[in-house]
């Protein structure tokens, strides 16, 4: 999954709250947008994938979302998995677990190289030494 663009999506409310064309946070959440729409309009989101995506975004959670929806919870979250992999997939770069993984190793002395080399085991992520 990717952890980016999870809690873009997450925060979504959040950010239209005060849109700011400056802001880095603002442009990125448009652009997720912006891809959602366009998976979407293209038929590579099923109905309930949207519906799982539009209850998140709204700041429901996976077990409000599984009564809504009236699926498993587990089913609620798998599919968001899947969604936001596919929107980190389409969208690359940094918005992308790996991206996110390699920037981790630059804060330096806040993190340990052991915390990196877990959260790179945990994505099943092989780093070039």
């Amino acid at each position: 999954m990717s952890w980016i663009i999870e809690e873009y999506i997450r925060r979504i409310p959040y950010i239209m709250e005060e849109p700011d064309i400056e802001d880095e946070v603002y442009n990125n959440a448009i652009l997720i947008l912006k891809c959602i729409e366009d998976l979407s309009n293209q038929g590579l989101l099923s109905d309930t994938e949207k519906d799982v995506l539009a209850a998140v975004m709204e700041g429901y959670n996976y077990t409000e979302v599984s009564k809504i929806l009236h699926v498993d919870r587990q089913t609620v979250s798998l599919i968001f998995d899947k969604v936001t992999d596919r929107i980190a997939y389409v969208m690359g770069g940094e918005f992308t677990d790996a991206s996110f993984l390699d920037r981790i190793q630059t804060l330096g002395d806040s993190i340990s190289e052991k915390d990196v080399s877990q959260l790179f085991n945990r994505r099943g992520i092989i780093r070039d030494e």
